[in-house]
Order: structure tokens, then C-alpha cells, then sequence
């Protein structure tokens, strides 16, 4: 299975990212069941740039998800007030 290049993922849908995330991690399943086995990895670079490609894809769909919902990822941004049972539980205000 070939590597996605940057240019081909900003071209994808989100279903043709989700085709080619199942196809990669089925490639990457049968690498591990070879090395389980007790064979030798095929190629180490080619297993590391399949991980590398599967957290790629799953960025990608991430992202076009947060691109449907704004309001989710500005929740996000909200900062909480810290309560006092908190800083009790980090060791804040302890005396020796």
C-alpha cells in the first residue's frame, strides 16, 4: 500500500479517508501477524510509516469533523475555575 502524500489527503472526503484508514490498518495487522508468527518484518520503515499514515487519517477525520460542528472545538477553549478541592488534591497550601 502506498504512503498518502499531504497534496492527496486535502483532495479526500471524509468516506475516502475512512476507506483508506480500514485498508491501512488491515496492511498493518497483517505485518504484526507476520512478526508474531515469527517471521521477520517485512520492512520496519514501510510498518512505521503505516502507523505514521493511520494517525494522519485519523487527524484528517478529525478535523473534518470539527470543520461540521464550530461550536464543539470553541467549548473547548472555555477555561474552568479552579475549586478548592482541587488544589487540596495536588499538594497545594500543605504545611510541613
Amino acid at each position: 500500500m502506498a504512503i498518502i502524500r499531504k497534496k492527496q489527503m486535502k483532495e479526500m472526503t471524509a468516506a475516502d479517508a475512512k476507506k483508506r484508514l480500514l485498508e491501512m490498518r488491515l496492511d498493518l495487522a497483517k505485518d504484526r501477524a507476520q512478526i508474531a508468527i515469527g517471521g521477520s518484518s517485512p520492512n520496519p520503515g514501510k510498518t512505521r510509516e503505516k502507523r505514521r499514515t493511520i494517525a494522519k487519517l485519523l487527524t484528517l477525520m478529525n478535523n473534518i469533523r470539527r470543520a461540521k460542528t464550530p461550536q464543539a472545538s470553541a467549548a473547548k477553549n472555555v477555561k474552568t475555575a479552579r475549586s478548592p478541592t482541587n488544589e487540596k488534591k495536588k499538594g497545594v497550601g500543605k504545611t510541613a
